[in-house]
């Protein structure tokens, strides 16, 4: 337990970061290595105000084996992108030799969500011993809405970004249809109800998942010729409509 103390103090220090909002765990699932797992966070944070909340993606998934913190690295930094506090999923008490720490700590049941600024941490532990805590923070959410610099979209015509930056297109009857059943899928999708033709579909929260939600609300003429490849090649709203009007 020392060497766990030891690795997550350090990893503090070298993050300047005093607190954290939670801690996905590695979680081996065994009697003895939880309740060691557990008993050090909430030695290191015994000063925390607020319960610490722990989770591991390990219920949710399983075991990867040696894949296993990678797996929870990439699971925390899609819930600070999300600002999404996590649950664990069929957890309903802690592990009887660690329930002195349950005033220190929290496992949630149901996720929550979040509109502060969030600090994690994620720890990962070896079969030879070896220890690891990384500590990651949300991004500074830039607002997209307070840049005047682009023109807004409208439905009629759109604003290239080429030599001439002023240049604008003309539309046709139905490329003007492709306009706009792409700005309501993506409006709809991503719950954004205006959108500059220079706003990226990732960056305003899409995924690969919203993707194919978006192409399911187009025509069966467009969806079965376009796929998730089309979004990641094309992530613009300007670009991605040009991209479907050279196809159709």
């Amino acid at each position: 337990m020392p060497q766990q103390i030891n690795v997550i103090k350090e990893a503090l220090v070298a993050a300047e970061i005093e607190d954290l909002d939670f801690v996905e765990a590695h979680a081996t699932g065994t009697k003895i290595g939880d309740p060691i797992e557990i008993m050090a966070l909430a030695e290191v944070f015994r000063n925390k105000k607020d319960k610490l909340i722990l989770t591991s993606v390990k219920p949710h998934i399983g075991h990867l084996d040696v894949a296993s913190g990678i797996a929870s690295f990439i699971k925390v930094c899609l819930c600070l992108y999300d600002r999404i506090l996590p649950h664990t999923l069929n957890f309903t008490r802690l592990n009887p030799m660690a329930s002195r720490t349950q005033d220190k700590v929290e496992v949630l049941q149901h996720y929550r969500k979040s509109e502060d600024h969030m600090t994690a941490g994620v720890t990962s532990l070896g079969m030879g011993g070896t220890n690891v805590h990384v500590v990651l923070e949300s991004a500074k959410q830039k607002n997209r809405f307070l840049d005047t610099s682009y023109k807004q979209f409208k439905l009629e015509e759109y604003v290239v970004a080429a030599n001439d930056s002023n240049r604008t297109i003309s539309r046709n009857s139905e490329e003007q249809d492709i306009d706009k059943l792409v700005h309501k899928a993506w409006s709809q999708i991503l719950g954004v109800e205006h959108l500059s033709v220079r706003d990226n579909f990732f960056d305003l929260g899409g995924n690969s998942f919203s993707a194919v939600q978006c192409i399911g609300m187009f025509p069966d003429s467009i969806k079965k010729k376009i796929g998730v490849i089309d979004f990641l090649t094309h992530p613009t709203l300007g670009d991605f409509i040009t991209h479907l009007n050279s196809k159709f």
